[in-house]
């Protein structure tokens, strides 16, 4: 049985700054083919010693007490075209697994994309990475941070969580807290934006 595929293609009506956003269509896909990449880099080293966006950035404003929780489906896949727009894309591959990758627009503008991510879940660990570069991933046992800096590539990350447990995203992009090019799949539709920054994603039963 074919999984639903998100195939999203760049565009940048409406798109702010010189940045490119993504519009998306549905199709149905076989699941099999895989976002994968050469190089891989892991530095959990000192110098990344924030935890948080309010530890990275400082001036963070009042905590907002209302996250949003929000159903991924499990199994549904997300494809994009490396360079072609800027986008966060978070997967549910299965029980206590996910992926996690990043694009930008820099085949359309020269510009990379300067991402910084935190996670937190329970049982939350790093199962594997495909970065390069400077790209760090920063786990301190409570949240992950991913600092990443996107260019004509695609940066992913691959998670592993108690299963159940859902995923808490927070996303800034070039310094600026921005969750509006994160894409996932929910009820067989590819949702643009979190309801709020952070959000909480649930992974729908297979």
């Amino acid at each position: 049985m074919n999984a639903p595929r998100a195939v999203v293609r760049g565009s940048n009506a409406g798109a702010p700054a010189a940045h490119w956003l993504w519009t998306a269509v549905i199709t149905a896909l076989p699941l099999a083919s895989a976002v994968t990449s050469a190089c891989v880099i892991y530095d959990d080293g000192p110098d990344n010693t924030c935890t948080n966006a309010c530890d990275c950035y400082g001036d963070c404003g009042p905590a907002d007490p209302d996250v949003a929780s929000v159903t991924i489906d499990t199994g549904a896949v997300v494809e994009a075209d490396p360079g072609a727009g800027v986008g966060v894309f978070l997967e549910s591959v299965g029980p206590g697994e996910w992926t996690l990758f990043t694009t930008c627009d820099t085949k359309l503008t020269d510009f990379t994309c300067n991402y910084d991510l935190f996670l937190t879940a329970d049982g939350l660990s790093v199962n594997g990475v495909d970065l390069e570069g400077g790209d760090f991933v920063d786990d301190n046992g409570a949240t992950i941070h991913v600092g990443v800096d996107t260019g004509a590539d695609l940066d992913t990350l691959e998670l592993q969580t108690f299963d159940g447990a859902p995923v808490r995203l927070e996303v800034w992009l070039d310094g600026v807290q921005d969750g509006s090019y994160v894409f996932y799949v929910s009820e067989g539709v590819i949702r643009q934006g979190l309801p709020t920054n952070p959000t909480e994603f649930v992974a729908s039963s297979i």
